[in-house]
Parts: structure tokens; C-alpha cells; sequence
């Protein structure tokens, strides 16, 4: 997927052709949440897909470029949700919940866009609270991510490598979770990464790690650069 800007999703706010441009250069990022969210695969053909894609049309009508949020972690949860809903409504008996009803319950629909920012807001809160969960067995708080951050890009690209080796060989993942360390010889001799850069980012690249192994779309957005070289690796 190419790099797409703010302009350029709010070219496809107000332009057709813009934004099926824009849904072609999204697609697999379409599928692949959509599959994500459904635990399953999903294709072209199923109705999951036509909600996703729905789903992220209105993210791009809806996103708001002064929000703390990127657009994909925005459309991600949009979609997320839409497919939520669409299960939720396919488990019911045929007598479906009124929009009243709904309302009764606690839902909103007074302003669907500014609940769906709230809701965004909310994912960020619950995913940091899942996430300080796992990384705590590593003796790791989220408090200290930011001073664990690499602060140059040459360091960040190290650590990025070692993510992805990490990722691309499910032995040593085992034996991080099972150790609750990571296997610093080995990142070492395969990587070639100094071990003293190694040791020095250990919690960031640890937490990296457990970002792309997991579920953690919003939090996932600020860690692109690892993400990307996980994937493309």
C-alpha cells in the first residue's frame, strides 16, 4: 500500500473516483481487517467484506486529520466495529432490537461520528491496558516505552530488524514468552546488531514484538516502521 496523506483522504471525502482510487490501494488493508475482526478469512464474495468496505467509505467521510489518531487505526475500528454489529445482529432472533430499544440500552446514535472518535479514544485505553498486561511478565511498564524509544533513526531500523527476525521464527518467540527475555545472542550473530544496542532497547523491542504478535491496531499505528519491515520481511 502506497504512503496515502491526509489530502488524500480528504480528496476521497468529497470525490468518487478519488476515493474507489483510494479503496483499490486499501484493499488488502480491507480483507485483512475484515478477516481479523470475523476471525476468519474473508473474500470479495462474502458479506463481511461488502460491510468492511462500507464501513471503511464512511471512516474516509468521517476522519477527522486534527485528531491524535492516524487513519488507519481510525478505519481499522470503524470496520471493526461495523462487522461487531453485523454478527451481533446475525446471532439474534428474527425479531431484531429497535433503534429505540438500542437507545434504551445506552446506545447513541445522536452523533455516530463523534462516537465513533470517542470509541477510538476508548480502544487506545483498553489496548495500553491489555498490552502493560503482557509486557508486565517481562518486567516492563508502558511508563517507560517512551524513554525506551530509540531516539535515531539508524537505532530504530536495528530494532526493526530484530522484530522481524524475531517474528519470522516462531521458535524464538516461544522462547521469549517462555523466558520473558529476548534471545540477545542470536538477534547478535544473525542480525548483526551490536549486543549493546540490543540490551540498551530490550523493552522497546520486546514490547515491538508483542504489538505485531498481537491485537493492537491503534497502538500498532505508532509503531509503523516495525510493523512495515515485519510485514515486508
Amino acid at each position: 500500500m502506497a504512503h496515502v496523506t491526509n489530502q488524500d483522504i480528504a480528496l476521497a471525502a468529497q470525490n468518487d473516483d478519488a476515493l474507489a482510487d483510494l479503496v483499490h490501494r486499501y484493499n488488502l488493508f480491507i480483507i485483512r481487517t475484515a478477516s481479523v475482526s470475523c476471525r476468519k478469512f474473508v473474500t470479495k464474495h462474502d458479506d463481511e467484506y461488502a460491510i468492511a468496505l462500507r464501513a471503511f467509505c464512511d471512516a474516509v467521510k468521517k476522519f477527522d486529520p486534527a485528531a491524535e489518531v492516524s487513519f488507519e487505526a481510525f478505519a481499522k475500528l470503524i470496520i471493526k466495529n461495523r462487522i461487531i454489529d453485523y454478527l451481533r445482529a446475525e446471532s439474534r432472533h428474527a425479531g431484531h432490537l429497535s433503534i429505540e430499544e438500542e437507545m434504551e440500552g445506552g446506545r447513541d446514535f445522536s452523533d455516530d461520528a463523534d462516537r465513533e472518535q470517542a470509541e477510538v479514544q476508548s480502544a487506545a485505553a483498553e489496548e495500553i491496558a491489555r498490552l502493560s498486561a503482557v509486557i508486565s511478565a517481562y518486567d516492563i511498564s508502558f511508563a517507560e516505552l517512551p524513554e525506551a524509544s530509540p531516539k535515531h533513526q539508524k537505532t530504530r531500523e536495528a530494532c526493526a530488524i530484530a522484530v522481524a527476525y524475531i517474528l519470522k521464527n516462531p521458535s524464538l518467540v516461544a522462547d521469549m514468552r517462555r523466558n520473558h527475555s529476548l534471545p540477545l545472542k542470536i538477534l547478535q550473530e544473525k542480525c548483526d546488531i551490536p549486543r549493546k544496542t540490543l540490551e540498551r532497547h530490550r523493552k522497546y523491542i520486546v514490547t515491538a514484538t508483542e504489538v505485531c504478535l498481537g491485537d493492537y491496531p491503534v497502538i500498532s499505528e505508532y509503531l509503523k516502521h516495525i510493523v512495515r519491515s515485519a510485514e515486508e520481511t
